[in-house]
């Protein structure tokens, strides 16, 4: 790039282009992400959709993770927290008994390594895991069990990832 008046290369006005565009990528990107974990409000979001370190509001009565979710911010009190996400493999394909046994071992492997780091998490809570969609296309794209640590009777804040 030249400059008309000087016919001088105008490096800097370059490097400050570019510049300015990186910066508004990092505010596009803050601004339109759809995470759960930041952001003040509760709300209702896939539970496909929550990533490690979210956590969510109270789940139905048989306190299993559904495929709709309240994420809150872990600031807030709150009856669960996804600790893993576990790669279920070509195991995603088989029956629905061996898809459940393969995440609930997958999950309780991936619970002792986080509960060994004193995580504060009531004693009480219960492993839970999110599968993917049957025989759909997104159980054949998509081989990630959301693992989470559910408490039903009571609530507790902080995060704990």
């Amino acid at each position: 790039m030249r400059i008309r008046r000087t016919k001088q290369r105008g490096r800097w006005a370059a490097l400050t282009g570019l510049v300015l565009c990186a910066m508004w990528a990092v505010v596009g990107m803050s601004v339109f992400d759809s995470g759960t974990s930041d952001g003040g409000q509760a709300r209702t979001v896939s539970g496909y959709d929550l990533k490690v370190g979210d956590c969510f509001g109270p789940q139905p009565a048989e306190a299993h993770l559904t495929r709709e979710v309240t994420a809150v911010p872990c600031s807030q009190l709150h009856h669960g927290v996804v600790f893993a996400l576990a790669d279920m493999g070509d195991a995603v394909y088989g029956g629905a008994d061996d898809r459940a046994d393969g995440a609930a071992k997958a999950c309780a492997a991936m619970a002792a390594d986080y509960l060994r780091r004193d995580r504060g998490v009531p004693a009480s809570a219960q492993i839970d895991y999110l599968l993917p969609l049957g025989n759909t296309l997104t159980a054949r794209t998509h081989r990630t069990v959301i693992c989470a640590l559910v408490y039903q009777s009571t609530a507790w804040t902080g995060s704990r990832s």
